[in-house]
């Protein structure tokens, strides 16, 4: 007995169907890389829509607008004074704080006067004795002219008489410079504030001994 040798035709249906099989996979596979590439989009979409920035309007006008300026630097004054002694001796008080406003003619400081006084209470006193004097020697002059006339007294002793009232007068004139000189000492025992002004940093501290001839000023 003969057996029939099996058919060749069932090889290519077998190919077919796998090809058809991975034909559909890769279809598959395709709609679903474009559904999860439009879901990612569609959420990206609504993220950015929830972060929008809301935008207001307003009516545009002129006006003007402060200007700042923030930067570092010093500042300096357009007119500064150097406050000097103008007496030698020993700082009493200082009466300003750095800082305060002044007004012209106010005491900044003080120093101690009792030197300056005496010398002008010694000038004073010098002027009136030779004031005394001076009215002495007018009176003797008056009887020396007297003299003079009736013939008692030379004239050479009037021109000295003379000469000695005109020399007490000088006197009386130089006392009077010397007072005026010891009260411009006394006066200046007041520093005063030159002007109207701002004080700076005070650069002496009373008890110490100050001299007209300071490089340093009192205060910057």
């Amino acid at each position: 007995m003969e057996r029939a040798p099996i058919s060749s035709g069932r090889k290519p249906r077998r190919l077919a169907l796998i090809a058809v099989s991975c034909a559909a996979i890769a279809f598959a596979g395709l709609l679903y890389w474009n559904w999860s590439a439009g879901s990612s989009n569609a959420q990206t979409a609504k993220k950015s829509g929830q972060g929008a920035v809301p935008v207001s309007i307003a009516t545009a006008f002129r006006q003007d607008v402060p200007i700042y300026l923030t930067g570092l630097g010093t500042v300096q004054a357009l007119f500064t004074v150097a406050i000097h002694a103008q007496v030698d001796g020993k700082l009493q008080s200082v009466f300003f704080k750095e800082g305060q406003r002044v007004k012209k003619g106010d005491v900044l400081a003080k120093i101690d006067p009792r030197l300056y006084q005496a010398a002008l209470d010694q000038a004073k006193a010098r002027k009136a004795q030779d004031e005394a004097a001076l009215v002495a020697a007018q009176k003797d002059l008056v009887r020396f002219q007297t003299l003079v006339v009736r013939n008692v007294e030379t004239q050479q002793n009037l021109d000295l008489q003379q000469s000695k009232v005109d020399q007490t007068k000088a006197s009386i004139d130089a006392d009077t410079a010397a007072i005026e000189t010891a009260q411009t000492n006394v006066d200046y025992t007041d520093i005063v504030a030159p002007g109207d002004g701002r004080m700076g940093v005070r650069l002496v501290d009373p008890g110490n001994i100050v001299h007209a001839s300071d490089q340093n000023a009192m205060r910057s």
